[in-house]
């Protein structure tokens, strides 16, 4: 079965289901990666390790969690000699003829493709096109998933496989893996778990695909969507209103906003506070939350060897444990260049001490 694989550059999903299938002898005649993300320094084999370790070096100074993804799918499509074509759309009158020179029985789209894929081109494969969603569809189509869940705080994620059409992520479902999210899950850790599964998945459907050959697998359609906040839209880095934090909301959802916002280098924005007229970013909070015993919204109730205790709008109270004063030409100015004052740092710098009450940013909740 000749297979075109599509991906984003650089994406966990796309990656590990390309080297699920080269494990188990299923190699596609083609990768197409979109333009969009390259970072030439990783898809060349002699310099990829020495910008890894110089974005370690700079994680251990900056104390950042290393979450950063630093595998190429490009560079893993040519070691195994399959041919990768770097591409802005699928839609012109180019890429189809390229794409049915290749001829394709299947087009499998792994790990996203930011541009809805024309009913012309979803034509062109033999057995049609399937694309691999990061979560249990209906829920959760769009873009930036793994935030979006973290956020709302899912219990469970998961990858569903379904053919594609004129829609995004409204096609047939072939099939679904679900995983749990734990409490403490970023999106990153999230993004692994559900890029485990799903290339576990993909390797175990190619063959059954095969078999029905020329008829398409076995399919349903998807059931009516639950509720229209599960439509994910890109993430609003570049809004004051979205990123700043809302104290009068509960603690656990300001955590959640916390941790969905969890970024692979602390130059970008990200949820915003304000204390004595300085705005910082608070790059981390502990898991749980407890309760504020009566203190006001906003207040610093302790300072501790793990991070300073805020009062929330539910009665209860969130641990911020890392927070980077924001650039001083203000937001959404970038880079932020500070380095971020971490746990018991924090109780040592004197810029936060119990009694002192951070600033409400604005009247607009996130929830």
């Amino acid at each position: 079965m000749r297979v075109v694989l599509v991906s984003r550059q650089f994406n966990r999903g796309g990656y590990a289901i390309l080297e699920a299938m080269l494990a188990n002898g299923i190699e596609p005649v083609a990768v197409v990666l979109h333009s969009s993300g390259a970072q030439p320094e990783l898809d060349d084999a002699e310099r990829r390790l020495h910008f890894k370790t110089e974005y370690l070096e700079r994680c251990i100074k900056q104390k950042i969690e290393p979450v950063k993804f630093l595998e190429s799918i490009d560079l893993l499509a040519r070691q195994n000699g399959i041919s990768v074509s770097t591409r802005d759309s699928l839609n012109g009158i180019d890429d189809r003829t390229w794409l049915a020179h290749c001829a394709p029985d299947l087009l499998l789209v792994a790990g996203g493709w930011p541009n809805l894929i024309s009913v012309e081109t979803l034509a062109i494969p033999k057995l049609g096109c399937i694309n691999v969603h990061p979560s249990l569809l209906p829920d959760y189509p769009g873009t930036d998933v793994h935030r979006w869940q973290v956020l709302h705080g899912v219990p469970k994620s998961g990858c569903t496989v379904h053919y594609m059409d004129a829609r995004f992520d409204s096609g047939n479902i072939i099939g679904q893996r679900a995983v749990h999210i734990d409490p403490t899950d970023c999106p990153q850790t999230l993004a692994a778990k559900v890029a485990d599964v799903s290339a576990q998945y993909v390797v175990e459907l190619m063959p059954r695909i095969q078999k029905a050959a020329p008829a398409c697998v076995q399919s349903v359609p998807q059931p009516a969507k639950k509720t229209s906040r599960h439509l994910c839209k890109p993430w609003l880095w570049a809004s004051r209103e979205f990123l700043s934090i809302h104290w009068k909301d509960a603690a656990e959802h300001i955590r959640r906003f916390i941790l969905s916002c969890t970024q692979e280098s602390y130059k970008y924005n990200g949820p915003l506070v304000r204390l004595n007229d300085r705005e910082f970013i608070v790059r981390r909070a502990a898991y749980p939350v407890k309760p504020a015993d009566g203190t006001e919204v906003g207040q610093i109730i302790e300072t501790t060897r793990q991070g300073i205790w805020v009062g929330c709008g539910d009665g209860n109270s969130v641990c911020l444990t890392q927070l980077q004063p924001a650039s001083k030409e203000g937001f959404p100015k970038e880079p932020h260049t500070a380095l971020p004052i971490s746990d018991e740092e924090l109780a040592q710098s004197g810029l936060f001490q119990a009694g002192m009450k951070f600033q409400q940013m604005d009247n607009t909740s996130i929830l």
